[in-house]
């Protein structure tokens, strides 16, 4: 029954593919392991016909699926109720000229040949991310990593592990899901939108032979001299309240590459609030149209993420992972886990 050219009834194609839909949250990689054998029922057989009695012939990768659903391994090694948070992120765009992609400080891109080029972009936008990640594979293997895209179609096929709308965009998904098991990563695909995505754009859009950089000397943070200081006399229970003052360089070009006005530059106090409260910060931005730089966590889970890249003018800054980024009592009491805080400075505008 699960050889390759074995003959099987509507009926019972249909059955399986319940069960399997019905093990999504209960079997890792559910939705991968039934791609094959929709795009077997897709193409030979239509619902619109309503005909239950006919049949469908295997493929060959129908058939090793449905041998992978029968090992006892694959089915009671469970799925965690929550995939761990992204530990790092890969910012990738393509274009019909080149694809490029930014890891950090690290950077790639490439070009495409004139065959490649004539496929259309959902299809060069996921070719994109899986060149970044294998460009990138010695900071990424064994780890859950985020990737955001201007593209929301990249994003669902692979999120979806596949899909039923297109065989090509469904392949390469498969084929970026084989990849990155094959390396212990775990992907999560998030939508950026193109206005905040400038890095990885010009990456894509710029002639010139692919290259993958050292960490570059400048970003779209390129912040001055910043003092920090902590003042616990001003924060309430839980609240660590840190005094910024922002130093303008002599050039005249202002935090993130804005000019500096001709006033003298005020401190600017951040404050990071516990995590509940972050919602109630950025509706405040909002409300008040105001331009603030706020360190928080890129948890893209949270209810509050999608307002955060709406407010954001440009991607986000991760601040290093250093033992005294975040102390108390005049560094004496330091952060016991700042990794899993994920702490980014975020330029933000009530005006967008």
């Amino acid at each position: 029954m699960f050889r390759s050219g074995a003959v099987i009834p509507v009926l019972k194609v249909l059955r399986l593919l319940g069960l399997f839909a019905s093990c999504i949250l209960l079997v890792t990689h559910a939705r991968w392991h039934m791609r094959a054998l929709q795009w077997c029922l897709r193409r030979q057989w239509s619902q619109h016909r309503g005909d239950l009695e006919g049949s469908v012939r295997i493929s060959r990768d129908a058939a090793t699926d449905l041998k992978w659903w029968i090992a006892d391994d694959n089915l009671s090694r469970g799925r965690p109720f929550t995939q761990p948070p992204p530990v790092t992120t890969v910012i990738t765009d393509a274009s019909t000229l080149g694809w490029g992609a930014h890891l950090g400080d690290l950077e790639i891109k490439g070009l495409w040949s004139p065959e490649e080029q004539m496929f259309h972009i959902n299809l060069l936008e996921l070719w994109a991310v899986r060149l970044a990640l294998k460009a990138f594979l010695p900071s990424l293997r064994g780890q859950s990593v985020q990737v955001l895209s201007d593209n929301t179609t990249a994003m669902w096929y692979i999120n979806k592990q596949g899909g039923v709308g297109s065989y090509l965009l469904c392949r390469e998904a498969l084929r970026l899901w084989s990849w990155a098991n094959d390396h212990q990563i775990f992907l999560e695909a998030n939508h950026l939108a193109g206005v905040l995505n400038v890095r990885a754009d010009s990456l894509s859009s710029v002639l010139g032979r692919p290259r993958v950089a050292s960490p570059s000397r400048s970003s779209p943070f390129d912040l001055p001299d910043v003092g920090v200081s902590s003042d616990r006399s001003v924060c309430h229970p839980g609240e660590l309240a840190l005094s910024v003052v922002l130093q303008p360089p002599v050039s005249g070009a202002g935090i993130f590459g804005g000019r500096v006005s001709e006033n003298p530059v005020r401190p600017v106090a951040l404050r990071i609030s516990p995590i509940p409260l972050i919602p109630r910060v950025l509706r405040k931005i909002r409300q008040d149209r105001a331009q603030v730089i706020l360190i928080a966590p890129d948890w893209p889970r949270t209810v509050w993420y999608s307002d955060l890249l709406q407010l954001s003018l440009c991607p986000p800054l991760r601040l290093p992972l250093r033992a005294d980024l975040l102390s108390q009592s005049q560094g004496q009491v330091l952060h016991p886990n700042l990794q899993s805080l994920h702490l980014h400075a975020w330029r933000l505008s009530g005006a967008t």
